[in-house]
């Protein structure tokens, strides 16, 4: 897959909210934006957030209390992926 179809099927699964976010971080439309820098700019984002405690590993914590283990969000991930890769290639 193309790192432009990579990228563009990263940012449609990414919410609003967070797409503002990068935008900011980008200095502009966070589309227009090189895939590796994209990639620094939501390490940053991330590193960001965890720092402030409102990172995503609060919402890891609440799926897995709730009974989602780490191997069935890889099989879904890996499921996902495969779909994703199927749907390029047709």
């Amino acid at each position: 897959m193309s790192e432009d179809s990579q990228k563009l099927v990263f940012l449609r699964g990414v919410n609003e909210d967070y797409l503002e976010a990068l935008d900011l971080m980008a200095g502009g439309d966070v589309y227009q934006a090189q895939w590796d820098d994209l990639k620094k700019i939501c390490q940053n984002y991330s590193r960001s957030t965890m720092k402030k405690g409102r990172g995503p590993r609060s919402t890891v914590t609440k799926g897995i209390s709730q009974g989602i283990s780490k191997l069935e969000i890889s099989n879904l991930l890996s499921d996902f992926k495969q779909d994703i890769s199927n749907d390029v290639a047709t």
